[in-house]
């Protein structure tokens, strides 16, 4: 899991740490609660609880051994600047991923599915607030309309790998380099 960036890791990191302050006792969360909150962040994410659930999605996408979610430059592109749409948006991302590998039983880390879920809290955001809007969230759904967002994840994918070593031994090689 060595290609997290260094902004990814820190954004990553104090969502988990604001996420877990004010809490003594750990709290883990089911596959079933994050497929629960997974639907409510969905349906309402500018809702008095969606920063909360935002939280745990995050924390659900970080621990659950079931699931690889890897964040580069690219993908911190699409969740903006903005602090509390921001959380909102990545927490799509990665509930939309993760769930994505939870359903298939297939580890592999999926930007589309994540995508798809970013896009429906984004537009919700973007439904409250005019003024809000980020370029590169509109060009990638452009070119969804366009049927070139799957083309375009491919040569991502190509260009930053994120498919997990198939042996311990693989990891180790790819963690010295």
């Amino acid at each position: 899991m060595s290609r997290y960036t260094v902004p990814a890791l820190l954004v990553f990191l104090a969502c988990a740490f604001a996420a877990a302050s004010g809490q003594e006792k750990k709290k883990t969360i089911s596959e079933k609660q994050f497929r629960r909150m997974s639907v409510l962040l969905l349906e309402d994410p500018l809702g008095e609880d969606a920063k909360d659930i935002a939280k745990g999605l995050v924390i659900f996408a970080m621990e659950t051994p079931d699931a690889a979610v890897f964040l580069g430059k690219d993908e911190l592109k699409w969740m903006g600047d903005d602090k509390e749409r921001g959380l909102l948006l990545m927490a799509a991302y990665l509930a939309g991923n993760t769930q994505s590998q939870l359903f298939s039983g297939v580890k592999r880390n999926d930007r589309y599915s994540g995508l798809l879920h970013l896009f429906q809290v984004y537009r919700v955001c973007k439904d409250k607030d005019k003024k809000f809007k980020l370029p590169e969230v509109e060009s990638l759904l452009k070119m969804h309309r366009e049927d070139k967002l799957i083309p375009y994840l491919q040569v991502l994918e190509q260009k930053s790998p994120t498919k997990l070593p198939k042996d311990d031994e693989e990891f180790k090689n790819l963690k010295s380099k």
